[in-house]
């Protein structure tokens, strides 16, 4: 029963209006201005209109993260050393369109990633630090090729959403997002301590 369950919250996700042809890539200059690129094909121009006012792509300018130079955040050493040990995604509450055009026109978060400049922990674009990141998305996607031969697509790109504070110092993880194959997903992360206190408050 647990499992049927399991594959229709999997099959919710892969059907909300947000799984449509975007992608988003993450750019940093020398100065360490970093900006988050959405871009969106013909047949979705309507997501980068309301988010930004183009039609084909959306430049977001992320602020300067203070702290995250070097190793003295906690927070950025779980994101890059544990992460999927300690936090899930919450796959029943993926967002909508307009939550994730709400969150992405905030001005207080920064999109971390394997090969990201705060990496001092891993090497650079370590593969077992992508796959980590990969295994808080859902199943791979599986799909028809032009023969008509199924296959899996793995998620190609995936970013963990950190939430700054007020002194733009790393706050909190609030979520992550997977892309590839033109499909752009984006769900919470809880922690999952905090998921297990309070299912063991709520049981009377």
């Amino acid at each position: 029963m647990l499992k049927i369950c399991f594959k229709i919250v999997i099959f919710a996700w892969l059907s909300m209006p947000s799984a449509r042809a975007r992608d988003f890539t993450v750019s940093i200059d020398e100065e360490f201005n970093s900006t988050l690129t959405i871009g969106c094909a013909n047949n979705d121009s309507r997501f980068c209109m309301e988010l930004c006012g183009r039609a084909e792509q959306c430049d977001l300018p992320q602020p300067y993260c203070r702290d995250c130079l070097g190793t003295s955040s906690l927070l950025l050493r779980e994101v890059f050393l544990s992460v999927s040990k300690l936090y899930e995604a919450e796959l029943s509450k993926v967002w909508s369109d307009n939550e994730l055009v709400t969150l992405l026109r905030k001005k207080d978060f920064i999109l971390l990633q394997a090969e990201s400049v705060y990496n001092y922990y891993t090497s650079y674009d370590s593969p077992k630090l992508k796959a980590e990141f990969q295994s808080l998305c859902p199943a791979p996607i599986t799909e028809n090729d032009i023969s008509g031969v199924s296959q899996q697509t793995e998620w190609k790109n995936v970013g963990v959403i950190v939430q700054l504070d007020p002194f733009n110092r790393p706050k909190k993880l609030i979520g992550i997002l997977c892309q590839n194959a033109g499909n752009l997903l984006g769900s919470p992360l809880v922690r999952i301590e905090e998921k297990v206190n309070s299912l063991e408050v709520s049981i009377p």
